[in-house]
């Protein structure tokens, strides 16, 4: 089957996953994320990727580890 799936590990700390995706968007580029928490200062980053997957933390200005939306990306 395919789709995207999002687990939640702790605190800021979340792994996406997307099976099926079209060969021709994966092979061109990097995974990239942006957290969706405007006005906060929140920043999310990828810090580990896979072919179908990525692993994803979001901080606080002040480096701590925090929950929040974001957008992903595939390609580039």
């Amino acid at each position: 089957s395919s789709g995207i799936s999002i687990s939640r590990s702790g605190v800021g700390k979340y792994s996406v996953r997307w099976i099926g995706a079209d060969p021709r968007i994966l092979g061109r580029g990097n995974v990239q994320v942006t957290a969706v928490e405007f006005g906060t200062g929140t920043h999310c980053k990828v810090t580990g990727q896979g072919t179908e997957s990525a692993e994803v933390r979001c901080y606080r200005p002040n480096g701590t580890l925090v929950d929040s939306q974001y957008s992903l990306m595939l390609g580039s």
